[in-house]
């Protein structure tokens, strides 16, 4: 399930772009804006003048130079997804199956993070 991208006026993404808005049974919440999904266009120029003599012959030239820096928006997966604490009771080296995966906890840690290897 998704919902329109929220542009900076909280109406929806003029391009049509979509963040996740929840699932059966789980509740998922985004803050994924249209600031945090588009690129970065950072305009550069430059210009050169150069004037001189040759004998008696003068001469002047111009030299204009523009580029533009593109800084790409973070991908779609590393966007953050705030999601309330999820308890499991499962002890090291025991399996949960869980949406067809199998679920293996290798490490728990005193923050509560684990590691965990999936199948």
């Amino acid at each position: 399930m998704t919902e329109a991208l929220p542009n900076a006026f909280g109406g929806a993404d003029i391009f049509g772009r979509r963040r996740p808005a929840g699932r059966t049974g789980t509740s998922i919440s985004s803050n994924e804006t249209t600031m945090t999904r588009t690129p970065l266009l950072i305009p550069r120029g430059s210009q050169t003048i150069i004037n001189g003599q040759i004998g008696t012959q003068t001469f002047s030239g111009t030299a204009t130079n523009s580029e533009t820096t593109i800084v790409g928006p973070r991908p779609h997966s590393e966007s953050q997804v705030g999601l309330a604490p999820l308890t499991i009771g499962v002890k090291v080296g025991e399996s949960l199956r869980a949406a067809g995966h199998e679920l293996r906890v290798l490490r728990v840690y005193s923050d509560g993070s684990i590691d965990y290897a999936a199948r």
